[in-house]
């Protein structure tokens, strides 16, 4: 063991200081406790400290790496929520460590080690941790780390120690600092009596597109007790659900994913959080969870949008009407794109019409289908489907969404906005004013569509497979009448075979069943799957068998 550095003194201005507590060595609990300068700190967890007021430091002592560690014996279980320190001499950074108990001495990390920046200034500092940790009623040690020399020291008092003080410089040994105790604290939450299940707040997912591989689950979950643990329960048919467990993302963020499903599927599911406690609360979101569950309906295609979904307020033109009308500017990612329907958040369920505008020089032009009535039915967000026989392509450049109030209720309902960076492509207009740019936010308004590129695009995973089967160009192409469709298949098996137009529509299922190993030859007669031949241009023959998807274009001519 090596000894401590120097004890100095502190200044003598701290010799002045009014202490607020006796201190009796062993730890004690208290509800409020003033700051030694400054503003008083305002507590309301229970405190475990055996420390008095700050009087001396530890000069000698500052090479990087060095842990100064306080070791704390609960009185009954608890969870930790916070530390204290007091440090001296400038501001700078240190790393915060919970360890175990091993033997008496720190054993592991509890928590990824958090680098704070450290007051320096005498006064007594909390340092939040990112969500409680539960230490049941068993020892833990709070010990800060130098990060740079000299340091913020770490100030202890003068009083005589309790023997829960100790250093360690780096590659020694623990040695306990015997007069002195560290100016370090612990707030804890005592849960004996805690019959509360965990708080859970989450926004619901009302649709998932078929672009997307999983579909994200995020709730913010928090108890007093700590988080022991949180799941996603979802059901295909609301009676048999499947559990996937969430991961603590961070602070109180919790986050699933329910896995692909099919177009079309309605999935159930709620969020079930249970807390450390010893009584272990349970707790469900919506509240009932099987009972009462949020749906999130699987679309094909994907979805344009320019906010993050989380509204910080609600917006109209005016209470007046004068024909008043939200518009946002879209530009696809991919084209052609076949519309396929919008949604828009609200906060109350008066009705309104949609809209889809072309472009006409940076402001809406004239509709190209709607206008389509629709109000809030699920969780904020009102959804049109367009019907398949009105969807819109966009062939190129940019489109709008316009909201329309009707003119029996020119003030409901208030469009959700995200203020948050805006991306400059949302608009208001009256009759009197026409088409004024909305610089501070984006409207909360999405489209969400089927491009060709999302149609046939390849599934990373069917690239694996691609040896196996191959889709041979169809000859001739391009043809009038018919033309024969090839492809080489590895062993027998179930394939499936379809035509689609320009437009991403489905036209004819060629083939859905079992072929056999070798060259295979089907053919197509230019018709669809009601016997109507179909008109000229470019069609797509897209070929799946397992997870290998391939697509060949042809041309018909007539």
């Amino acid at each position: 063991m090596r000894n401590a550095g120097t004890i100095i003194a502190l200044n003598a201005f701290i010799l002045l200081l009014i202490f607020y507590g006796e201190i009796s060595g062993t730890s004690y609990n208290m509800s409020y406790l003033s700051g030694i300068i400054g503003t008083p700190c305002e507590i309301t967890e229970d405190i475990i400290a055996y420390d008095s007021n700050p009087s001396v430091y530890l000069q000698n002592l500052t090479e990087p790496g060095t842990l100064f560690d306080v070791r704390f014996t609960p009185l009954e279980a608890c969870s930790l929520v916070a530390i204290e320190a007091v440090t001296y001499l400038g501001s700078g950074n240190g790393i915060i460590h919970i360890f175990g108990d091993s033997a008496g001495t720190p054993g592991g990390d509890l928590i990824t080690p958090m680098i704070e920046t450290l007051w320096g200034n005498l006064t007594r500092q909390r340092i939040n941790l990112p969500s409680p940790i539960d230490v049941n009623n068993s020892n833990f040690h709070v010990a800060l780390e130098y990060a740079q020399a000299p340091p913020p020291y770490t100030a202890l008092d003068n009083n005589g120690g309790t023997g829960r003080s100790s250093y360690k410089v780096p590659g020694g040994e623990w040695t306990v600092i015997g007069a002195h105790d560290l100016n370090i604290r612990a707030y804890v939450n005592y849960y004996t009596s805690d019959n509360d299940p965990p708080t859970i707040e989450c926004l619901p997912r009302v649709l998932g597109f078929s672009v997307e591989q999983s579909y994200e689950i995020n709730a913010e979950i928090s108890d007093a007790s700590g988080v022991l643990s949180a799941s996603v329960f979802y059901s295909p048919d609301s009676l048999n659900y499947v559990e996937i467990v969430m991961n603590n993302v961070s602070g109180d963020t919790w986050s699933a994913e329910i896995p692909s499903q099919p177009i079309g599927l309605t999935v159930y599911y709620y969020v079930s959080a249970t807390d450390n406690s010893q009584n272990q609360n349970t707790g469900m979101f919506p509240e009932g969870g099987p009972e009462n569950p949020f749906t999130l309906r699987i679309v094909d295609g994907h979805e344009i949008s320019y906010d993050d979904g989380t509204p910080e307020s609600f917006w109209i033109v005016g209470s007046v009407w004068d024909n008043n009308k939200f518009g946002l500017r879209i530009t696809p990612d991919e084209y052609p794109i076949r519309i396929t329907g919008a949604r828009v958040m609200v906060d109350d369920t008066m009705s309104f019409n949609i809209t889809i505008n072309e472009d006409n020089s940076g402001i809406p032009g004239t509709p190209i289908t709607g206008p389509y009535e629709i109000f809030r039915n699920a969780e904020d967000w009102a959804i049109l489907f367009i019907p398949e026989a009105q969807q819109p392509q966009i062939e190129q450049g940019d489109f709008w969404m316009v909201f329309h109030w009707r003119i029996n209720n020119p003030g409901s309902p208030g469009v959700g906005v995200d203020t948050f960076s805006p991306d400059y492509r949302s608009k208001r207009y009256t009759d009197t004013t026409g088409w004024i740019p909305v610089n501070s936010a984006d409207f909360i308004m999405r489209a969400f569509g089927v491009s060709m590129t999302s149609i046939f695009s390849d599934d990373p995973d069917a690239k694996k497979n691609w040896s196996d089967f191959e889709l041979l160009s169809n000859f001739p192409n391009p043809f009038n009448s018919s033309t024969e469709i090839r492809f080489l298949a590895p062993a027998s098996g179930n394939v499936e075979i379809e035509i689609f137009d320009l437009g991403g529509r489905k036209v004819r299922t060629v083939i859905n069943g079992k072929i056999s190993a070798g060259e295979n030859v089907v053919s197509w007669d230019g018709s669809d799957d009601y016997g109507n031949r179909v008109s000229s241009g470019i069609y797509f023959c897209r070929l799946r068998a397992g997870n290998c998807s391939q697509v060949e274009k042809m041309v018909l001519l007539k």
